[in-house]
């Protein structure tokens, strides 16, 4: 067998002489015309024609590639290599598209899943809206196992490490991004925007929603709801969908409390407002089942109370005195405030005014005003939220102060008095109420 002697000069001067067999120099020369036939080029600039040779043995069987696909790999993902195609509309099955592996995503419908495409295939989403992507423990593995609420300008990276089975290998959001079961991230239960006003064209029956955000806090789920416009609804007319039309669920209008619910179709997208006496379970339309409560207010002698809402303040146009209570007595006194919306737990502001016309003698008297469900402690000069010096002998007299307390579901607050007598007066005049709506 011939043979062919190279020789190797080591760094140090030596030598190291190696033989070459004439069957593996043939073999070197017949893949090396085999490649050149081919034509493949380094740089991919020309495709392959001919099947080409890999330590011995020859490629064969694959199939065409694309330059442009989706089919990206993770050493190009490495490289950068990516190929923006047309947008394409979040579905609970997503579909990418066979025109670049880089996607804008529109649309707000919750992504559950992702159709194969490849397995090692290489996917970057752009949300260009706020919607939920919902982990699962084989199909969508999301970073710490629980859903992401995108916002808009987020981009998240997937894998196909399985036929139809897709792993988040990197999450970028901004400072709205959170997971959408309110872990940070995004363990966020805040309501954005959504403010309530009935400054429309018919203030006694309808409310007015403005654009925003929020999260269903009644499923497991937490979808996210995206209200992208303000919307208008009746309470004098049965729901229906869109601006301007019925938003009553279920029942003839009545004089009662009233709680707004922000509603979704997860099918769809759509959302929606409904009005339900109910706090906790209104009667949903068909389709749909996502919801969450962003507004109680009441309805009285045949018109909506009019107000003005600032993020979780709703302050009426105008303070009603809810209670009117002559010799209340010392002991505890639960109250109603009927200008509170019941159903709720909510913070009642309200004014209260101590009227004596005929002081018996000089001396401190004190009032408090507590939530029912903390201890019951009479009124005195060290306890009290309000507390005033009454001086006999200059006649009828009287004091008040701004108050507030944590209300029950039935609108109740608790109150005493430190002094009372036959002409004691004590009255009680709301003002308005912070409701926290969930958001804790």
């Amino acid at each position: 067998m011939a043979t062919i002697t190279a020789h190797t000069t080591r760094a140090d001067g030596t030598r190291l002489t190696d033989t070459i067999y004439n069957s593996d120099h043939v073999n070197h020369v017949t893949n090396a015309t085999a490649l050149n036939t081919a034509k493949l080029e380094r740089d991919g600039s020309v495709a392959a024609t001919a099947n080409q040779p890999m330590g011995g043995f020859l490629h064969t069987g694959a199939g065409a590639g694309s330059a442009t696909g989706h089919y990206a790999r993770w050493d190009e993902f490495i490289r950068g290599k990516f190929a923006k195609g047309a947008d394409i509309v979040s579905a609970a099955a997503l579909a990418p598209g066979t025109d670049g592996n880089y996607f804008d995503v529109t649309g707000v419908v919750t992504i559950t899943s992702i159709n194969t495409v490849a397995v090692g295939a290489v996917l970057r989403l752009h949300f260009d809206g706020i919607l939920t992507l919902t982990h699962h423990a084989t199909d969508l593995i999301l970073p710490g196992g629980a859903d992401i609420l995108t916002a808009a300008g987020d981009e998240a990276t997937f894998v196909e490490y399985a036929t139809g089975d897709w792993r988040c290998s990197g999450y970028v959001g901004g400072s709205k991004a959170h997971n959408a079961d309110g872990t940070h991230r995004n363990r966020d239960s805040r309501i954005n925007g959504l403010t309530l006003s009935n400054n429309g064209v018919d203030a006694t029956n309808d409310i007015d929603i403005a654009a925003g955000s929020c999260i269903d806090l009644t499923a497991s789920a937490h979808e996210v709801l995206v209200l992208a416009s303000s919307l208008t609804k009746r309470l004098d007319a049965a729901w229906a969908v869109g601006t301007g039309n019925g938003g009553l669920d279920t029942g003839a209008i009545a004089n009662t409390t009233y709680h707004i619910w922000l509603i979704k179709r997860p099918d769809t997208g759509v959302v929606d407002a409904l009005f339900s006496a109910s706090a906790s379970a209104p009667s949903m339309p068909t389709n749909y089942t996502i919801k969450r409560r962003i507004g109680s207010l009441i309805r009285v002698a045949a018109a909506l109370q009019l107000f003005v809402q600032v993020g979780d303040r709703f302050m009426l146009k105008s303070s009603v005195q809810d209670v009117n209570t002559a010799n209340p007595g010392t002991a505890a006194v639960t109250a109603t405030l009927a200008s509170i919306p019941t159903g709720v737990v909510v913070l009642a502001k309200f004014a209260f005014l101590y009227f004596d016309t005929t002081p018996a003698a000089s001396q401190m008297v004190s009032f408090v005003a507590s939530d029912l469900t903390q201890t019951d402690v009479a009124a005195s000069s060290t306890n009290f939220t309000s507390a005033n010096q009454i001086i006999t002998g200059t006649g009828q007299q009287g004091w008040g102060e701004m108050q507030e307390a944590m209300t029950n579901t039935s609108s109740q607050i608790r109150y005493r008095i430190s002094n009372s007598d036959a002409d004691v007066t004590i009255y009680l005049v709301t003002s308005g109420w912070n409701d926290r709506r969930g958001q804790d």
